[in-house]
């Protein structure tokens, strides 16, 4: 974090001293599912992240930079102003309930799968904060396993993309062959037509990405 240029101004900025950009790439990182060759040797990834900040950031009228040299590493920033203002305390919430009478996530059983590793902790983290008993998969493999061994849920949420040949989607498919009322929530950041319709098809319910807690528990609530 650093001074801005001009008063009550404040840089955000993160830096690696990783392989560096091409001058010529430098657009295509901001690219949904787009990842850059010597990219995918390094480390695991759907080619999202630059997107989804991008889009944030835009969305907040905010100028996301990025400068970088071949060979030395990258540097990001985003330029934010500085506001004075005291914040009340939140008044203390039970995180089980939702707004409307009557609805609780608490002792809600399911299943929820995603190929990520800490998107895995940290929404599994948040579901029991709420009171969810999740079960946590890494692998369709893993999730077709338990609907098998009778242990399925009555509800699963699922990522799109899952580093296989079987798709969110389809996994729903392949589970509701072992339990056909099994209800399903998929995560996407694919806004793709045909996505839709798949989805719409199965009459599962879609969350993109990025996720917000809140959308993310209306639509359990509503689902369950």
């Amino acid at each position: 974090v650093e001074p801005g240029i001009w008063p009550g101004e404040v840089s955000f900025l993160v830096r690696d001293t990783g392989i560096g950009i091409a001058p010529n790439r430098v657009s295509e990182v901001f690219m949904e599912f787009k990842r850059l060759e010597s990219a995918e040797k390094l480390a695991h990834g759907q080619g999202l992240g630059l997107a989804i900040v991008q889009r944030i950031a835009n969305s907040l009228n905010h100028e996301l930079k990025l400068a970088s040299i071949p060979g030395r590493g990258t540097m990001m920033s985003i330029l934010l102003p500085m506001v004075e203002k005291t914040i009340a305390p939140a008044p203390a919430m039970d995180l089980g309930r939702m707004s409307g009478p009557g609805r609780s996530l608490k002792n809600l059983p399911l299943i929820f799968i995603d190929d990520e590793p800490d998107i895995r902790k940290a929404l599994s983290g948040l579901l029991e904060r709420w009171g969810v008993k999740v079960q946590v998969c890494a692998t369709p493999q893993e999730v077709l396993s338990l609907f098998r061994n009778g242990k399925g849920t009555p509800l699963l949420v699922a990522d799109f993309f899952l580093s296989d040949p079987m798709d969110g989607l389809q996994l729903i498919a392949a589970c509701r062959a072992e339990m056909p009322a099994l209800k399903a929530l998929l995560i996407t950041a694919h806004r793709d037509d045909d996505v839709m319709q798949r989805a719409q098809d199965l009459h599962v319910t879609v969350i993109h990405k990025p996720v917000r807690p809140a959308a993310l528990r209306a639509a359990l609530s509503h689902v369950a």
